[in-house]
Order: C-alpha cells, then sequence, then structure tokens
C-alpha cells in the first residue's frame, strides 16, 4: 500500500473520533449555558449589586441616591448592637458545630455498630431535620414556658425553679444554641453513616489480619481515619447552616432580650427590611457574606492540614462494645429528638384549661383534638398554606433539576475549555449564604413588578451550587465504560443523560430533591420579604399567621396547625430514606 493510502486510511480513521469530540465539546457549552447564565444572574451579579449599593445612602421607596463611600461601614463599625451580633453568631457558631459534630458521629458510630433498628434510629434521628423550624421554634417556646413549659416543670420534680429561659440574657442564646444542635445534628448524622458505609469491608479484614479485630481497634485504625474527608464536609456543611441561624431567633426572641441574642442574619433583616435603611443593611451584608466565607475556608484549610491527627486522637478513647449500652445511647438521644415532636401532638389533642392546669398528663384527660385541628384548619388557610408549600417547591425542584443535571454531566464526564473555571464558580456559589443576596434579589422583583406572587418565591432558586455539586459527584463514579458503549450504539449525548444517567442516578436525585423540598418549604426568611398577601403564604410563614402572640389562648389549634405543617416532610424522608441514604455516599466522600 503506498504511503498516500496510508495517511488516508488513518485519516479516515482520526476524522470520526475529531467529529465525535467536538460533538461532545458543543453539547458540553449547550448543557452547562443556562446554568452558567444563572450563576451570574442570580449569584454574581447580585453580590455586585450588594457591594455598589453598600456604598450609597439609597433607602427603599425613595428615589435619592449618593454616593458616600465607606460611610454605611464607619457607622457598623461604631454600632455596639452590630459587634453583639457578631459576638453573638460567632458564639453560637462555636457551640453548635463541636456539639452538632460530637453528637452526629457518636449516633452515626453507635447506629452503623448495631446490628438492628438501624433504619429506625436514623429516621427518629433526622427529623428534626425535615421539621419546618418556624412551627418547632413555636413547639421549643411552649416547652421553655416559665409555668406550663415541659422544662420547667420537670425541673420543679427536683425541687429546681426553673427561669424565663427565652427572657433571661443568660439563657436566651444558650437555648437557641441547643435547639440548633437539636435541628442540625441528625443531618450530620447522615452525612457520617454515609461515610461509614463507603469504607471498604477490606480494609477491615487487614485490620483483622494485623490483630485489630475488636471494635475499639478497628475504630482506631481504619473507621475514624477514613472518615476524614468526611469530617471535613460535615464540618464545613454545619458551619454554613449555623451560621444561616434566623428562623429560631426571629420566632422566639427577636434578637432579645436586649440583644442577648441577636445575631447577624436576623439584624440584617431588621436593618434592610423592618427599617428600610438598604444602604446600611447592605454594608452589613458585604461584612456578613465576608465573614461567612473568610471563616469556611479557613475551617476548611485548618481540617485539611489537622483533621487526620483529631480523628486519631479521638479514636484513642475507649469505647464500650456492649450492645446494651449502645441501645441505651441511642435511645437517649432519641428521646432528645422525639422530645418536641411528643410534646407538640400532646398539646394538640388538649383543651385549653387542661394545658394550663397545675397538674401535667401526657395523655389529655379529656380529649380535644378534633376541635383543635378544626379550628387549625379554619382560622386560616392552612390546606392553602401547605398546596402553596407543594406547588412552590415542585416547581423550583423541576427547575433546578432541568438545569443542573445537564451541568453537572458535562463538569463530570466531558472535557471543555472553562470547564475547571466552572466548578470553581459552583464552589464559590456553596460558599455564598442565600440571604446574603436577599436586597438585590428584593430589588430585581421589584424593578420586575413581581413581588409578593409565586413567581418571587421561585425566580431567586432556580440555580442550586449544592445541586450541581451533589449530583457531579455521583456523576463521575459511573464507569466511563458505559458511556463509551451507548456512543458507540449511537446514542447521543442526551439520549445518554435522559435513558443511562438519570436512571442510574436515582439516589442522588431523591437526595437532592429531599435537600431542595427541605430547603424550600421550611425557608422563613425570604416568604417574610418577598410575600405579603396570605393567600400565597408558604407552610413555614402561615404557620406564623396563626400564633397568638398576647395571651396563647390558641395554642392547642397552634400545636394542631404545627403539627400539619411539619408530618408532610416526615413522611417523604420516610419514603425516600434508603435512596436519601445511598445518594448521599457519594457525595460526601469525593
Amino acid at each position: 500500500m503506498s504511503e498516500l493510502h496510508v495517511v488516508t486510511a488513518r485519516a479516515n480513521r482520526q476524522a470520526p473520533k475529531k467529529s465525535l469530540v467536538q460533538a461532545q465539546r458543543h453539547f458540553a457549552y449547550l448543557s452547562v449555558f443556562p446554568a452558567a447564565l444563572l450563576l451570574i444572574v442570580l449569584l454574581f451579579v447580585p453580590a455586585l449589586v450588594v457591594i455598589v449599593v453598600s456604598l450609597t445612602d439609597w433607602q427603599f421607596g425613595t428615589s435619592a441616591l449618593r454616593f458616600i463611600g465607606l460611610e454605611n461601614f464607619n457607622t457598623l463599625f461604631s454600632d455596639p448592637v452590630f459587634w453583639t451580633a457578631l459576638k453573638n453568631t460567632l458564639l453560637y457558631v462555636a457551640i453548635v458545630v463541636p456539639g452538632t459534630l460530637i453528637l452526629g458521629l457518636t449516633v452515626a458510630l453507635l447506629i452503623e455498630s448495631s446490628p438492628s433498628l438501624r433504619g429506625f434510629y436514623r429516621a427518629i434521628h433526622f427529623l428534626p431535620v425535615m421539621s419546618t423550624m418556624s412551627a418547632m421554634a413555636i413547639v421549643w417556646g411552649s416547652m421553655l414556658h416559665p409555668t406550663i413549659g415541659l422544662v420547667n416543670r420537670v425541673l420543679s420534680v427536683f425541687g429546681i425553679t426553673g427561669p424565663n429561659w427565652l427572657r433571661d440574657e443568660d439563657t436566651a442564646l444558650l437555648v437557641i444554641a441547643v435547639i440548633g444542635i437539636w435541628q442540625n445534628f441528625g443531618f450530620a448524622m447522615v452525612l457520617f453513616v454515609s461515610g461509614l458505609k463507603s469504607i471498604p469491608e477490606d480494609l477491615y479484614h487487614a485490620a483483622a489480619i494485623d490483630g485489630a479485630d475488636g471494635i475499639v481497634d478497628r475504630l482506631r485504625t481504619v473507621t475514624l481515619p477514613m472518615l476524614g474527608p468526611v469530617m471535613i464536609f460535615v464540618s464545613i456543611m454545619t458551619a454554613c447552616r449555623a451560621f444561616e441561624v434566623f428562623d429560631s431567633v426571629s420566632v422566639l426572641t427577636q434578637g432579645g432580650p436586649n440583644y442577648a441574642s441577636e445575631v447577624l442574619l436576623h439584624r440584617l433583616y431588621t436593618e434592610s427590611f423592618d427599617y428600610l435603611r438598604t444602604g446600611y443593611g447592605a454594608a452589613l451584608t458585604v461584612v456578613y457574606l465576608l465573614i461567612v466565607v473568610c471563616l469556611t475556608l479557613g475551617q476548611s484549610k485548618i481540617l485539611e492540614r489537622r483533621v487526620h491527627y483529631f480523628m486519631i486522637k479521638f479514636s484513642s478513647l475507649s469505647l464500650s462494645p456492649k450492645l446494651v449500652l449502645r441501645h441505651v445511647i441511642l435511645l437517649c438521644t432519641a428521646l432528645f429528638t422525639l422530645l418536641p415532636f411528643i410534646w407538640m401532638v400532646s398539646l394538640s389533642l388538649k383543651p385549653q384549661q387542661e394545658i394550663f392546669a397545675d397538674d401535667f398528663h401526657l395523655w389529655p384527660t379529656h380529649f380535644f383534638g378534633l376541635e383543635n385541628y378544626r379550628a387549625a384548619l379554619t382560622s386560616v388557610p392552612m390546606l392553602r398554606f401547605l398546596a402553596n408549600g407543594v406547588f412552590v417547591c415542585a416547581v423550583i425542584f423541576l427547575i433546578q433539576l432541568i438545569v443542573c443535571v445537564p451541568c453537572a454531566y458535562a463538569l463530570a464526564k466531558l472535557r471543555f475549555r472553562g470547564r475547571d473555571t466552572l466548578f470553581s464558580a459552583v464552589l464559590v456559589g456553596l460558599l455564598v449564604p442565600p440571604q446574603a443576596l436577599a436586597i438585590p434579589h428584593f430589588l430585581m422583583l421589584y424593578v420586575f413588578g413581581i413581588l409578593n406572587t409565586y413567581a418571587s418565591l421561585i425566580l431567586p432558586w432556580m440555580i442550586s451550587a449544592f445541586g450541581i455539586f451533589l449530583l457531579r459527584q455521583f456523576f463521575r463514579k459511573i464507569p466511563e465504560e458505559i458511556l463509551q458503549a451507548a456512543r458507540l450504539d449511537g446514542l447521543s449525548e442526551f439520549s445518554i443523560i435522559w435513558r443511562i444517567i438519570m436512571p442510574m442516578s436515582t439516589p442522588a436525585i431523591a437526595s437532592f430533591g429531599i435537600f431542595s423540598l427541605v430547603a424550600h418549604w421550611n425557608d422563613l426568611f425570604w416568604p417574610m420579604i418577598a410575600v405579603r398577601d396570605q393567600a400565597i403564604s408558604t407552610p413555614a410563614l402561615g404557620i406564623l399567621l396563626f400564633r397568638d402572640d398576647e395571651s396563647g389562648q390558641s395554642l392547642g389549634p397552634l400545636m394542631a396547625g404545627a403539627v400539619i405543617i411539619v408530618i408532610p416532610l416526615i413522611f417523604v424522608f420516610l419514603a425516600a430514606q434508603r435512596r436519601f441514604i445511598d445518594g448521599m455516599t457519594t457525595s460526601a466522600n469525593k
């Protein structure tokens, strides 16, 4: 064969490969374009707008705007309330993050080391994460009531007179922190369980051969060291969630007494949307955002260097292998988890006079549940709130899925120019608290005239950096050979996503769906800003409309309303629990 024929044949073989690579590159750009555009429009441009507004004296509702440089920041740094809020926020994070990690890790280890009731314990301990915090904050408020609350009733049995927990400057922030641990440690537990499930059994067999066949030895030599990457991930996620504390403060203390429980996010809301000091609120937002990002990045660097050492030191602690002790500890933590739910249901079944009676019975002596639940459903449009929540959450998740799946697939499986830059932008999006963009989102919706509509509840959340990250991590684990075989069979990249990636990624999609549902069903911060019409209120906002702050005369129906708001998410998690755990296993460890 002549040299010309050899060159021609080689070119013919390479042409389809070049054509395939070019087609994949074009598909990648089409896949990531919507996500990249939304990241710019809903994340980076709003962040820039916040910075610009912080340099002006603009107040919402006025047309005057004057550039004043750093005057808002000077005012902010000379405001003693700001420093109090900053101190309280950092103290809250310093209590909640270690408490959440220690309790979550302990429960995860005990659950996975127990051969029975794993699903039961996982479901019980994850319930607070699924619950609507605005509703559960009301429940906690009734538990901490100085006269009829469960906590002081129990203390009185031992001859202790409990304080007015939420009105005492010494206890208000501590109570908020305990509620934060209660709300978050189930989240850490699930991520630790995911990490434990991903540890190869071969490592345990190898450790046993080397003589580490006891439970404590297995923990010391394999389990805890292998959880290092998960510890970093859980720590960062927990810290981000802790910095976003708002619901419990807004519902229970409003930052009082005497700013003893004031936190940055509640202060941001008050200054920006109650006092309408938009420029000052933007300056506070910039500072809040910088603090969150810097502390999160700093925490990541420190943990990345030292987590292995700390895990080894922690693993040197003696842990009892007794099965009975495991269940005793798990039942105690389960009781801590379930107590607010038990109290909520108990009060929802009692008449008002029995709730305020001196003697206490967990089960009502006079059943009043029908009346309380009827009042909860008729006094306010409770079913409408639920329907609004279902509609808003479903539309948000559908849009996020349409945007995130192609982008995550391209980032995980395709090569194109700018891929690393886009993924870095996604990681930045993970660090930015959505509440920090509330002012520019509010202004954008005001300009377009769609405040106080369903669109105002949906549009700011069309992109999810967490969703892209979670799905990308899962897609990376799908074998490349499967995709290559599909391409050889003539499937397009779109067909591969629809017919192969999506069916294989059901656990990851279920995990993302639950996180999206929980975030937007339970969100109180944004609906308080965007919605004024009761007819389109979401469940988290709707329960506050039912609250009677004056005398507590509707406490029974209020607890019934809390039950109605909380129960849908619990059923969703129980139905999708197994797939949720499987979906988290990959993302927490890569």
